[in-house]
């Protein structure tokens, strides 16, 4: 009897080898991926910046940051942070403003930009004073944008 010679063999171990290692490469990339933390995902998909950061140019008291969503996460739920070196206060997403109107289910898309604003009233010390603004939200809160440059008006 007459056996595969030693080259056809060969050429049949390796192809065994690979299909297995690739069917343990899928199987094992499906685990991570089922276990990855959410975060760590929305983190590396989601990055936007402020371009702007204005208060009072309208003569309202108001403190308007225009933000541009960088990636392709889409965002939503923005609150705002301002500090004046001494002292730090945070407004909720229930009390800014969005322009245009940015929720849930239609939320800021890549490339897309939009008006936060806070009303200051109420807050003149802090508004007179302040020199750094911070933009968070609420779908990937691992992520905001900061800016120490804010134009007074």
């Amino acid at each position: 009897m007459k056996g595969l010679s030693p080259l056809i063999a060969t050429i049949v171990l390796i192809g065994i080898t690979i299909t297995v290692g690739a069917t343990i490469s899928v199987f094992i990339s499906n685990i991570i991926t089922r276990n990855q933390d959410p975060q760590t995902v929305c983190g590396s998909n989601a990055n936007y910046m402020i371009e702007s950061a204005e208060f009072n140019k309208t003569g309202d008291s108001r403190l308007v940051v225009h933000i541009t969503n960088k990636n392709k996460e889409s965002l939503y739920g923005f609150s705002v942070e301002i500090q004046n070196g001494t002292d730090v206060e945070s407004f909720s997403d229930t009390v800014v403003t969005l322009s245009p109107a940015i929720t849930a289910s239609d939320p800021l898309g890549q490339e897309e930009s939009a008006l936060v604003k806070v009303d200051l009233t109420g807050y003149a010390d802090l508004a007179s004073t302040m020199n750094y603004v911070k933009v968070r939200n609420k779908a990937c809160p691992s992520v905001s944008a900061e800016s120490r440059s804010i134009s007074k008006y």
